[in-house]
């Protein structure tokens, strides 16, 4: 039987909690998933090719190949872009609260195509790949989470107050107005993505702490 949840001192980032047996064997299940399916959406990098088949391109999507809603968030342009995604993605997610990362994730990814779908010009011909709208919506719910803990309530507000000036920047001068930080092809960020990631992980946060 599986042990009671109980409160762990915080760390990184905000509260953070034991999970149970099945909590932890779950998300050992969806680690494998994860990891096998960035092997297979990024072969092409061994070939030096376009991902054509697993990019988001929303007039393929119209014709039936609905696939590339799920593979275009671990299909990566670069070794160095698949570096510093997956990177990303893993550092976050080990500081934040677990108990919610699926719904957490579900929104976060829902956001992050919704807003370049309606908004963005660029993905009609460029296409769209990359973790990087979920890492700001990750991002967002670590400085949340932070702000929720007065020990490091004011490394929250910096993390958060840095995330909206940052997807500011690429909103109203350029995409690629930050791009001289990368040290290699990440291609055009795509803001609109970067934004929806944020504000799923925003409302995510709300709705599961409402229930706390």
């Amino acid at each position: 039987m599986d042990k009671k949840v109980k409160y762990k001192k915080p760390r990184i980032c905000g509260a953070q909690f034991k999970l149970s047996a099945m909590q932890n064997k779950i998300i050992k299940i969806e680690l494998f998933v994860f990891v096998v399916l960035l092997i297979i959406c990024n072969i092409h990098l061994l070939k030096n090719t376009f991902p054509i088949e697993t990019v988001l391109l929303p007039d393929k999507i119209f014709t039936g190949e609905w696939w590339r809603l799920f593979s275009n968030f671990f299909t990566h342009l670069s070794w160095y872009h698949l570096f510093v995604d997956t990177s990303a993605i893993f550092i976050l997610a080990s500081c934040i609260d677990k108990r919610n990362i699926n719904l957490y994730l579900i929104m976060i990814t829902t956001g992050s195509i919704i807003f370049p779908l309606l908004f963005s010009k660029i993905i009609y011909t460029n296409g769209l790949c990359g973790l990087s709208g979920v890492a700001h919506g990750l991002m967002a719910i670590a400085a949340l989470e932070m702000i929720a803990n007065k020990q490091i309530k004011i490394a929250g507000i910096i993390t958060f107050l840095i995330l909206i000036i940052k997807i500011t920047i690429e909103l109203t001068i350029s995409p690629t107005a930050l791009s001289f930080i990368h040290l290699g092809n990440v291609g055009i960020p795509i803001a609109e993505s970067h934004i929806g990631g944020t504000i799923g992980g925003i409302l995510a946060y709300i709705i599961t702490h409402k229930k706390l």
